[in-house]
């Protein structure tokens, strides 16, 4: 049973939180707001729903090595065979999934996810725009859509 302690500490701009490891007295500090994205979900700006598929997407956009953000759960874990097909094939996953939200919802919308996928800082028009709830539902049905497309094959 893992306890949470839900008071957050600032620290190099970050938000850490304490909580215990497994079974012990020992308490760890982990970031809660490591990407935009994670901001985002800890300002009540989005929905937990709408996070975990943007998050997906966004820790397949690491996975891919198509961005530098360094998270213990998006780094790229090795594999014995020697070939980097995986790796190719998570880039052609994500730049699949960008141009079909492009077709189905057009540029605006692109272009906010590249640049929340990119981790970079949003301006106020664009915490506006993730702000309302029916344009990031709409963003995070059209991803869920297209990974089911694609899990389908």
């Amino acid at each position: 049973m893992k306890s949470h302690s839900k008071k957050f500490y600032q620290r190099d701009h970050r938000k850490i939180k304490p909580e215990f490891v497994g079974n012990t007295n020992k308490v760890r500090m982990r970031v809660v707001d490591q990407t935009i994205l994670d901001t985002l979900l800890l300002t009540d700006t989005i929905m937990l729903s709408d996070y975990k598929i943007l998050d997906k997407l966004q820790g397949d956009y690491n996975k891919s090595g198509m961005v530098g953000v360094k998270a213990t759960s998006y780094m790229i874990k090795p594999k014995s065979s020697g070939f980097e097909f995986s790796h190719n094939l998570g880039r052609m996953k994500v730049m699949s999934c960008v141009q079909y939200i492009k077709d189905k919802l057009g540029g605006e919308y692109q272009k906010i996810l590249l640049k929340l996928l990119d981790d970079n800082k949003l301006s106020n028009k664009e915490l506006e725009w993730f702000g309302d709830s029916k344009k990031v539902g709409k963003l995070s049905t059209i991803v869920n859509e297209f990974y089911n497309l694609w899990n389908k094959g």
